[in-house]
């Protein structure tokens, strides 16, 4: 680094005013001035003089200029030149470009391209003297005239308008990381302005790279919520992108209509996390609120066959399915109400609690199959072994047998968490009052299940102190957690098909939802609504809920699962 090859050794780079050969002798932010052969600053020669450095190889004539732009004559000169489009759109291919005092045209014919738009349009590249370029410009200076910056970057490496890789690959501080994503989505802004021109929003960020390295804090914290009725929004976030200072979350929950959630953008690439943690403001938008599953099965709402699994026939605004005593294969054949026994292949009725049974499916919604017999849900005290390999449904679930929902699928026994007392002791945490601990984002909080130690996540509760709980074991309100279990088993005493049990009631029954947020509200997310806002209570424990990830990764996660 800091050097070039002479007489066979490396010696250090050249300062200003010393005599060169080439601009690979010079300092990184210089370059090799033939009319004098000395080395001068870059961005030093004024509009309407000459260029001299042409034998050096460096292919970045613009940046010798102050304008950061240049132009050829009829003698293949190079003169310094700010230039604007005087046409962005280049059918003829012809691109024509103004001087800033306007006494000067420019055609040049290889500067036009095709677009990445729905018009097939094609487009000129950018004129040096417009916005962008100079934006872009401009943080480019800022990094050439970073001596902590170039010092780190090869010589041979000026040719290109990245920043060099040693530099990223060492300097990881949280402003650097910040302004290398500024960098790059400037450029792509101005030296890609002609491809990107009327393009979809999409195409930046998937053709070019746009705005994908988000910069998240090495530690990241817990946002701070606020209730604002007088936002436009019903959510407003601001990330100030530093390691001292907070995120903050507005709420508004008097916006959205009964029947709509908010949601954030759904025109990014990046999920919800990576909005908050890489975005300096995120909005929410109310949505109309719908929770379909994506399949459709024999007894739930459809509009066309298209919408119920197979094609089946969408009857009287219904998916229909094989009836009682025909023929199947799979249980997802069979109308509501029914399986398909594997002996006789046949769609048969639910079985009755007491009933035989080999998998979950065969037994009414309200009941799982534990040991060839239909049995309640929430029944398993802890420490009962319930490892068997007929599950109650077929993909798994079987801590919905357990009094407390909680199961150890390694050691298949029903558990009851408790905080791990040496884990307390050795991080010096405090149980409070109401039995929470206070943790970090992204800490694990340990437990005990009566066999191991397992851990959990800190949530992110919804506060205005920016602060994590640990989410709350089964030992704490035991009564709550079996009321949770039991809830879903009345939930599922419902018509829905057997594989949509948990599910289709979604769909239109808004009022057994919110049932089931309250209890999920009681327990494994009771640690998010720990000393919550009054707006964040309102919209989070009823039907509305903003799908953020980054706070709401229990809430969703039960949703679906469930």
């Amino acid at each position: 680094m800091n050097t070039y090859c002479k007489n066979n050794k490396c010696v250090s780079l050249l300062k200003d005013y010393f005599r060169c050969n080439n601009s690979y002798e010079c300092q990184f932010n210089s370059y090799c001035d033939k009319k004098d052969n000395v080395c001068k600053k870059l961005f030093s020669i004024k509009d309407d003089e000459e260029i001299f450095e042409r034998k050096g190889n460096y292919k970045n004539f613009d940046e010798i200029c102050k304008s950061g732009g240049y132009i050829k004559n009829n003698k293949n000169n190079i003169t310094c030149q700010t230039l604007y489009n005087i046409n962005y759109e280049c059918d003829d291919d012809i691109c024509k470009y103004k001087s800033k005092n306007s006494k000067l045209e420019k055609t040049i014919n290889e500067n036009c391209f095709c677009g990445y738009n729905k018009y097939r349009k094609k487009y000129c590249v950018l004129g040096n003297g417009e916005k962008e370029y100079i934006e872009f410009l401009n943080i480019r200076k800022k990094f050439l005239f970073n001596e902590s910056y170039i010092k780190k970057c090869h010589t041979l490496e000026r040719d290109t308008k990245e920043i060099c890789n040693e530099l990223i690959n060492t300097e990881k501080s949280l402003y650097f990381r910040n302004f290398v994503k500024n960098y790059n989505n400037l450029k792509i802004k101005a030296l890609e302005y002609h491809r990107i021109k009327d393009s979809e929003p999409c195409v930046k960020n998937v053709i070019f790279g746009y705005n994908t390295n988000p910069v998240i804090p090495l530690k990241q914290k817990c946002p701070k919520y606020s209730c604002n009725s007088s936002i436009p929004a019903c959510l407003l976030g601001y990330n100030p992108f530093t390691e001292k200072d907070d995120i903050t979350i507005s709420l508004n929950s008097e916006i959205c209509a009964v029947n709509e959630n908010c949601i954030l953008s759904s025109d990014s690439n990046q999920d919800d996390f990576l909005q908050i943690m890489s975005k300096e403001k995120i909005i929410g938008t109310c949505s109309i609120y719908s929770h379909w599953t994506g399949v459709r099965y024999p007894g739930e709402d459809c509009n066309i066959d298209n919408d119920c699994i197979f094609n089946y026939e969408c009857k009287n605004g219904k998916c229909s399915g094989i009836n009682e005593g025909e023929n199947c294969t799979e249980t997802n054949e069979c109308s509501v109400g029914l399986f398909c026994d594997k002996d006789s292949k046949k769609c048969t009725k639910q079985k009755s609690e007491g009933g035989t049974c080999k998998e979950g499916w065969d037994c009414q919604n309200y009941l799982a199959c534990y040991r060839g017999r239909c049995i309640k849900l929430g029944i398993l005290k802890p420490g009962v072994i319930n490892n068997e390999k007929t599950s109650p449904f077929p993909n798994g679930r079987r801590e919905l047998l357990c009094t407390t929902g909680e199961m150890d699928y390694k050691n298949g026994y029903c558990t009851e968490t408790k905080y791990n007392d040496g884990w307390i002791k050795e991080n010096k945490k405090i149980i409070d009052d109401n039995g929470y601990i206070k943790c970090d984002y992204n800490e694990d909080c340990i437990y005990d299940n009566g066999k191991e130690t397992i851990k959990k996540k800190c949530g992110c509760g919804y506060n205005n102190e920016g602060q994590g709980y640990c989410p709350l074991p089964s030992n704490y309100t035991k009564e709550k957690w079996n009321e949770r279990i039991k809830n879903l088993a009345n939930i599922a005493k419902n018509d829905c098909h057997s594989l949509s049990r948990f599910n289709c009631y979604l769909q239109n029954n808004l009022e057994t939802y919110k049932k089931k947020i309250k209890y999920d509200k009681d327990t494994v997310n009771a640690h998010l609504f720990y000393n919550s806002i009054s707006c964040a209570e309102k919209m989070f424990s009823s039907h509305k809920y903003i799908t953020i990830n980054f706070f709401l990764l229990f809430i969703l996660y039960f949703i679906f699962k469930y």
